[in-house]
């Protein structure tokens, strides 16, 4: 379950939640009516000395005039008291902007993002059905062939015969195809070699790549394996705001291999190191984790997922405070007690 800290650098305010100062102005309004009301039925209860005489049936009132003049001059400096209050918190209300969850906007620009699929293939790249691969062999024997990789993984080449490269990696595959053509052709494995070989991808496939959960479009992407992560979910229109930021998981034959942190892209403040896809890979966004509301003297304020972080990181991820700011900061716990923290114990306090 959610909770929220809430963080100020420069003034302590008391929260109402779900209350805007409209709804605060019309709750003063009915207060102050029933207020009114209700200690003038007071007065009259506790002025009224009822001596019923059983014979007459008369009832004598006896109350002091003197004495329901003070009484309601008391009452109504407990009123006003209590109306100041209520102004003091709808001046506060309107005070402080509205917070919205934060990273969720960047995919909500995907018309204005502009990508190509032209990353460089990592040599755990795994080659299958649809990639085409180039063969080269220059020096005293000259070769220089594209090849399909059929359905069932494999390429003939002249003088060689068939090559199984589907379900290997650019880099066993490069040390197979060495030593296959090596075996024909001496002048590559000699101490001192006349010949040598490169493999390269010319071409790669298409692979089904299935996004799930906390997305606005979940279904099957036919895609680039050189997709990036953040570039499917664009495709996929974005993560909802029920949706994680911080915990995207990647999952291969039912097992979860991967598990993706937004933020680092998000905040500026590093890369993703995220698993390369293959073909029936799924991703599953879950729901949102734990948030805590950043406000006060702050350059980004607004609602942060967190995930064992220090109060630090969490500023951080706010764009640090503002120059004016103070060196405390109040932390307003909505279980638990609220605490006054220090620059210097940021690293200590963890939001868990």
């Amino acid at each position: 379950m959610n909770f929220k800290i809430l963080i100020v650098f420069t003034v302590f305010y008391s929260i109402i939640n779900a209350q805007t100062s409209e709804e605060l102005k019309k709750f003063m309004e009915t207060y102050n009516k029933i207020k009114v009301d209700q200690e003038a039925n007071e007065v009259v209860k506790k002025g009224i000395d009822s001596e019923k005489d059983l014979e007459d049936g008369p009832v004598r009132l006896l109350v002091n005039p003197g004495d329901i003049t003070k009484y309601y001059k008391e009452k109504m400096n407990v009123i006003q008291n209590e109306i100041s209050n209520l102004n003091d918190l709808i001046n506060i209300s309107d005070s402080i902007p509205p917070l919205s969850d934060f990273g969720y906007d960047f995919f909500q620009k995907r018309d204005s993002i502009e990508y190509i699929d032209n990353l460089k293939l990592t040599d755990d790249y795994i080659l299958g059905y649809g990639d085409e691969v180039i063969i080269t062999v220059w020096g005293q024997v000259e070769h220089n062939e594209k090849l399909l990789i059929q359905r069932d993984g494999t390429i003939f080449v002249k003088n060689v015969g068939l090559l199984y490269l589907g379900g290997k990696s650019i880099s066993d595959a490069k040390q197979y195809i060495y030593d296959r053509f090596s075996s024909v052709y001496a002048t590559l494995r000699s101490t001192s070699p006349r010949s040598f070989i490169s493999l390269s991808i010319s071409k790669v496939k298409n692979i089904n790549v299935v996004v799930s959960g906390h997305v606005n479009f979940p279904g099957n992407y036919v895609v680039s394996p050189t997709i990036s992560i953040t570039n499917l979910l664009i495709n996929a229109g974005g993560i909802k705001e029920s949706g994680t930021l911080r915990n995207i998981m990647l999952s291969r034959n039912g097992v979860v291999i991967d598990s993706i942190d937004l933020y680092p892209l998000l905040t500026g403040s590093n890369f993703i190191h995220a698993s390369n896809f293959s073909d029936n890979d799924i991703i599953i966004v879950p729901s949102k984790g734990s948030t805590v509301a950043l406000t006060g003297s702050i350059r980004i304020p607004g609602y942060f997922e967190i995930k064992y972080d220090s109060i630090k990181s969490l500023l951080s991820y706010g764009g640090g405070k503002n120059s004016d700011a103070k060196s405390e900061l109040f932390l307003f716990r909505k279980n638990g007690p609220n605490l006054l923290i220090n620059e210097n114990d940021l690293n200590q306090k963890l939001l868990i």
